[in-house]
C-alpha cells in the first residue's frame, strides 16, 4: 500500500559577499498522507511543489515522478514522499502544490474526471514551528482528506477542491488499534468536539491508525457496514505528537 518515490533532490546555496562561503542549510522532506472516504479510487494529479521562504523567492520544483497518487492508498499510517530538498534556514513563509488535470474519481466502478483545482485551493496551512535550524531535518506530512475534497456538483459530476492540513514529528498525535472481527466491515470516527476524523482498517488484522491528531480527548466509535454487530465507543486521550493505542475493539452481534 505504501508508494515510494524517489524525488530529485534540490541543493539551494546561496552565496556570501565573498563568493565562496554559502549559507547553513538543513534537509525538508514533504509527505503526502490521507483520511478515507467512501470511494473505490480518489487520484490526484500532482506536477509541482512550491516552497518559499521569508525573504526569499518561491522555489518551484518538479519531481522525478510527476502525476497520479491515488489517496486511498495512503491511510493507517501510510505515506509517500512527495520532495526531498536541501533549503536555507531561515522560516518557512509558503508550501503549495500545483495540481495537473489529471484527476479522477472512481465510484462504484464509474470513473468520473475532476477538475485542476486552483493556486488557492493548493495552498497548505502550516500549523506547526516554521523555523528551519541548520543542520537539521524537517518531515511535514500533507493530510489531503478525501472524504471531504471530493464535491460532487450534480447527478454524475464531481469537482475536486483540496481540504487540507499539515503536521510534523512534534505536532503528530495519533491513535492506534485493531477493530475485530473483520467480517464487521468497520469504519472507525475519531471524535472531538467538532472535529471528524475518519480510518478504516486496511488489512485482515484489523489495524487502523488516525495521524496527525491534536491534543486532546476523543470518542473512539467503530461502527460495522455488516448489519448484525453492535458499535463500540471508548474514550482515548491523545498527547501532542504521541502515539496513544486503543487496544483491540470488538464488535459483537
Amino acid at each position: 500500500m505504501l508508494i515510494a518515490i524517489a524525488i530529485t533532490t534540490l541543493a539551494v546555496s546561496c552565496k556570501r559577499d565573498d563568493d565562496e562561503a554559502s549559507y547553513e542549510t538543513a534537509q525538508l522532506e514533504i509527505r503526502l498522507a490521507d483520511a478515507p472516504g467512501s470511494f473505490d479510487i480518489v487520484n490526484v494529479d500532482i506536477q509541482l511543489i512550491a516552497v518559499k521562504m521569508i525573504g526569499g523567492t518561491e522555489m518551484v520544483l518538479t519531481p522525478n515522478a510527476p502525476g497520479q497518487y491515488n489517496l486511498l492508498k495512503l491511510n493507517n499510517g501510510k505515506d509517500s514522499l512527495l520532495l526531498d530538498m536541501t533549503l536555507p534556514v531561515g522560516t518557512l513563509e509558503s508550501i503549495r502544490l500545483v495540481f495537473g488535470g489529471n484527476n479522477n474519481v472512481t465510484i462504484k466502478g464509474v470513473k468520473y474526471n475532476m477538475n485542476a483545482p486552483t493556486i488557492a485551493e493548493g495552498m497548505l496551512p502550516l500549523d506547526f514551528d516554521k523555523t528551519i535550524k541548520a543542520n537539521n531535518t524537517y518531515k511535514v506530512w500533507i493530510d489531503m482528506d478525501a472524504g471531504r475534497s471530493v464535491i460532487k456538483t450534480g447527478a454524475s459530476s464531481y469537482k475536486l477542491v483540496p481540504v487540507l492540513k499539515t503536521y510534523t514529528f512534534g505536532t503528530n498525535g495519533r491513535i492506534d488499534g485493531t477493530v475485530l472481527p473483520k467480517a464487521a466491515n468497520a469504519t472507525i470516527y475519531a471524535v472531538s468536539g467538532a472535529d471528524t476524523a475518519v480510518a478504516i482498517p486496511s488489512d485482515s488484522t484489523g489495524y487502523f491508525m488516525f495521524s496527525g491528531l491534536a491534543a486532546g480527548s476523543y470518542q473512539l466509535i467503530a461502527v460495522a457496514d455488516t448489519a448484525g454487530f453492535s458499535p463500540n465507543t471508548r474514550t482515548v486521550n491523545v498527547n501532542k505528537g504521541n502515539l496513544t493505542s486503543a487496544g483491540t475493539i470488538s464488535l459483537v452481534p
